[in-house]
């Protein structure tokens, strides 16, 4: 983003937002600039500015770009990774570009994780089973992404339960039916070889 000053250029700058959520600037040091927006950055830097200057400054924060803006989409999801983050990027979009659900996923209780400034994560249950609520009160789908935000998609309680058994029961039982099969057939045989 760029800083410009009307009627101080020598104190213009352009700036990307730190992974901390802070940008540096001439006199006023770091600034936490994640999650606001332009105009919020803008009445901060005017606050700031204008306790350090002998007049009230006249600037503006102009947006230019997002550079190196990541997601994460992991989970039951066709293609979990890391994904870069486009405007106006929301959760629906974001599950829709890492391939989709599985089978076996719980589309009502997907976890979106932000990172919050100076404190710990926040986890927001988002109902992909209803893409239309709203995402501001219900946890709608809709809800747009910022940088670093994680999408995890759990799976569903059948479908763990039907993981369960099928890594504890049926394998075992499997590899029990096996050998005793093998063992089965070559006393069969032997009793035959015996009977002759």
């Amino acid at each position: 983003m760029d800083v410009k000053f009307f009627y101080s250029p020598d104190l213009d700058e352009t700036v990307a937002v730190r992974p901390d959520g802070r940008i540096s600037l001439r006199l006023v040091d770091d600034v936490a600039a994640a999650g606001l927006t332009p105009l919020e950055l803008d009445h901060d830097l005017t606050a700031r500015y204008a306790k350090k200057l002998p007049e009230k400054p006249d600037l503006s924060v102009i947006l230019r770009g997002f550079e190196n803006q990541r997601i994460y989409v992991t989970g039951d999801i066709r293609t979990p990774g890391e994904y870069p983050l486009k405007s106006g990027l929301d959760v629906m979009q974001a599950i829709t570009t890492a391939g989709g659900f599985l089978e076996t996923a719980r589309p009502d209780f997907v976890l979106l994780i932000r990172k919050t400034a100076g404190g710990p994560a926040k986890v927001y249950r988002v109902n992909m089973s209803d893409p239309m609520l709203d995402p501001e009160k219900d946890g709608g789908s809709l809800a747009l992404l910022a940088p670093t935000d994680v999408i995890y998609v759990p799976r569903s309680g059948v479908a763990q339960a039907n993981l369960f058994v099928d890594q504890y029961i049926r394998k075992l039982l499997f590899l029990n039916t096996i050998n005793l099969g093998v063992s089965g057939i070559y006393e069969l045989n032997d009793a035959s070889k015996n009977r002759n």
